[in-house]
């Protein structure tokens, strides 16, 4: 009987880096189709390795510092409703029947090892994002999108919030593709609101929310500055490419039709020399290749009025009109957004 792990030990699963195996479709189908509730299952379950290592992810999240091992949340997937029992062990959810995208991603058997009937999955980025629709708010709801579809790891446990990595769970796309897809399910309107307002190649927290601050419209709280890619790859000259010794670099919040990019320097992404330095020289590599810079500063990011001024700013060199945002939906973006990110 497998199981299928959601919730807070699937998101914890993630962001601590666990060796997932992705999973052909053919195995999915039959790990849905063993998929069960078990006694047995439940305590393998709680002795096993992956509730060591998100444990810290789950208290910092929880702000439950003195949470055991045993006290995890558990939530469940199975592949139908006669299966989701009430159980005083664990939440228990089925999956939509009309699911057609990416599900699971194995933890145990390891890569390399055959298909077990005994089993241990997580619920894919896209599951877990329609499993959080449930239980969100809109903007905590994109937070999180972002994250998915972003290259960094949401770390509470840190005192700086986060990690960098190389590769994004998801994408916008996909979770476009999935809530498009689904029947009528529970948290569906949520999702479909959502995955239309992600952003793909965010690098860090902050600028999962800078970007619906500039980007959403301003009766949603935004300036509605939108239009940018966020750390794209672009190709640079040839006077850029001896400034920075590679051929292309990564602005940070672009705007293509205008050539213009928001730097966003918030010196958590560049705590040594080495990396100051090679930033500095990406920045003028940029330049070189014809982007015009406007550097953004945390102090400015974190203060509403110095905000509102350097959207004024952005508006005028984007050639567009500034339109205040709602301060009702500004004041709660913004406290979102800019805010801790615990959830999941």
């Amino acid at each position: 009987m497998t199981t299928i792990l959601g919730g807070i030990v699937a998101h914890g699963a993630l962001v601590t880096q666990q060796p997932l195996v992705p999973v052909s479709s053919e195995e999915a189908r039959d790990a849905w189709a063993e998929s069960r509730v078990s006694l047995k299952g439940l305590k393998r379950l709680k002795k096993s390795r992956l509730l060591d290592a998100v444990l810290p992810v789950t208290r910092a999240l929880l702000g439950a510092p003195s949470l055991q091992k045993d006290q995890i949340p558990l939530n469940l997937w199975v592949d139908c409703v006669r299966k989701s029992h009430a159980s005083k062990k664990a939440e228990i959810h089925a999956r939509p029947q009309q699911w057609a995208g990416r599900s699971l991603l194995r933890l145990w058997p390891e890569a390399g090892e055959p298909f077990s009937k005994d089993g241990v999955y997580i619920a894919s980025p896209e599951l877990q994002f329609l499993e959080a629709s449930r239980r969100l708010g809109i903007i905590e709801l994109v937070l999180l999108g972002n994250w998915m579809c972003g290259s960094y790891e949401l770390r509470p446990d840190l005192s700086w919030g986060f990690l960098s990595k190389e590769t994004a769970w998801t994408t916008k796309a996909s979770l476009e593709a999935m809530v498009a897809g689904l029947g009528r399910t529970r948290g569906l309107r949520t999702a479909r609101e959502a995955a239309p307002l992600l952003t793909d190649g965010c690098a860090s927290p902050e600028e999962a929310a800078l970007a619906p601050i500039l980007g959403w419209m301003p009766e949603f709280g935004g300036y509605g500055l939108d239009g940018f890619s966020v750390n794209p790859t672009m190709s640079l000259t040839e006077a850029g490419r001896r400034v920075y010794r590679r051929t292309t670099a990564r602005p940070d919040f672009f705007y293509p039709a205008s050539w213009f990019d928001v730097e966003y320097d918030s010196g958590l992404g560049h705590r040594t020399p080495e990396r100051m330095a090679s930033d500095v020289k990406r920045r003028s590599a940029l330049e070189l290749s014809g982007v015009k810079l406007l550097p953004l500063v945390p102090e400015v990011l974190y203060d509403k009025g110095a905000m509102d001024e350097f959207a004024r700013r952005l508006a005028e060199r984007l050639g567009r009109s500034y339109r205040a945002p709602d301060l009702p939906a500004q004041t709660e973006l913004r406290r979102i957004g800019l805010g801790t990110h615990l959830f999941w």
